[in-house]
């Protein structure tokens, strides 16, 4: 954010406690006028118009600066919307001028709106909506007096409370400062609320990309509370399927497993444990055991569009020498050369084109048991490939 601008009589002082609202599934509003400062900022603007004079409204998600313009004509409503599936509340602020909707500041806990997102605090994602009634002038204005509070001054905030209207305070009264918070990562986790929450936050930490959905699903027969992150995707006349992004399963103790890959992921980095990050395409996915973490992996783009591709190429090498390739190939062709080859299917952003695994057979031009070894690696390493 830019350095917020100083009036010359600089007025800061909006403390409004709004009242604490009962959870509820169903949206809450509640509305706060800057009438109720207005004594407080008469008094300190004597002498001076009220266009000189700057209003900043502060949540332990963000504060932001409104317009000088706008003296104390402006109000903001605080809207709640209590997510029953996940026992987690959105918060919305929308602000007016004169009686007219200016801009909404929406706090959720996932965003499905990259468009409208201005960033994350490690516990909401923030988004900014503007109005048709704002100008563009106070539109820009606004965006550039915009704060999102990171997961360092955040103070996370719990159903019970909403936030108070201040010029100074960066904990609102009754929420709890974040120095006393556990660390989101790691620790005991004991009910779906938390295995939801701990994935979202890995997900956050490691810069991965969030799915418009993430629901619990079931609980494992080891007592594991199993996360489906996915999309809605829509087939047309109104029919729609909804394609995985993931299946992870949290223990109580925290730890995190990935039911597809059948892999313990590191909670830190959301990657297979013990691996460092593999390069990622749209067509598939290749997860190494820890056994070979230390492989060199080399990664190229290829080439697609048009008849008879090979693209998406991956090629993992150990000791120097190359274990096995993963390529895309349009499917009027296949693989060419003295290799075992598994095909492991069509990815669902392509059905044009085939994923095939490769062994070169050692020593080259080797007997049929050379190529019976070469044939049964290749079968064991397919199953470190998903399809996406």
């Amino acid at each position: 954010m830019r350095a917020l601008k100083q009036p010359s009589l600089l007025v800061l002082a909006f403390v409004v406690a709004l009242s604490c609202l009962a959870a509820c599934s169903s949206s809450n509003d509640v509305r706060v006028s800057s009438s109720a400062a207005s004594s407080s900022v008469s008094a300190a603007s004597e002498g001076s118009s009220s266009a000189e004079q700057t209003a900043m409204y502060e949540t332990e998600y963000f504060v932001v600066e409104l317009p000088p313009s706008w003296g104390n004509a402006w109000s903001v409503e605080l809207g709640q919307e209590y997510r029953s599936a996940m026992d987690a509340t959105n918060y919305s602020y929308a602000f007016s001028y004169d009686g007219a909707p200016q801009f909404t500041i929406e706090c959720k806990l996932f965003s499905l709106d990259g468009d409208a997102s201005i960033g994350s605090t490690g516990q909401r994602q923030v988004e900014f909506h503007a109005s048709d009634n704002i100008s563009a002038e106070n539109e820009f204005y606004v965006r550039e007096h915009i704060e999102v509070k990171h997961a360092a001054e955040a103070a996370e905030k719990s159903d019970e409370t909403v936030p108070v209207l201040s010029s100074s305070s960066t904990t609102p009264a009754g929420v709890a400062s974040s120095e006393t918070k556990a660390d989101p990562l790691s620790g005991p986790v004991g009910s779906e609320t938390e295995a939801l929450n701990r994935v979202h936050d890995c997900l956050m930490h490691a810069g991965k990309e969030m799915p418009p959905k993430i629901e619990f699903d079931h609980m494992t027969d080891a007592g594991r509370y199993v996360i489906h992150g996915y999309e809605v995707v829509n087939d047309g006349g109104g029919a729609s399927h909804n394609a995985t992004w993931f299946w992870y399963s949290v223990g109580k103790d925290g730890s995190m497993y990935d039911e597809v890959l059948m892999r313990e992921i590191d909670p830190m980095t959301m990657e297979a444990a013990g691996q460092s990050a593999l390069p990622k395409n749209d067509y598939y996915v290749v997860s190494l055991p820890p056994e070979l973490s230390g492989a060199a992996v080399s990664y190229e783009e290829g080439r697609f569009g048009g008849p008879t591709t090979a693209g998406a190429i991956t090629g993992v090498v150990v000791d120097d020498e190359l274990l096995f390739e993963v390529v895309c190939l349009s499917n009027d062709w296949g693989p060419q050369g003295d290799m075992a080859v598994v095909e492991i299917g069509s990815p669902s952003v392509d059905p044009s084109s085939v994923v095939y695994l490769t062994v070169p057979v050692r020593p080259a031009n080797g007997d049929q048991s050379d190529r019976d070894a070469a044939k049964k690696k290749a079968l064991e390493y397919a199953a470190y490939v998903t399809l996406l």
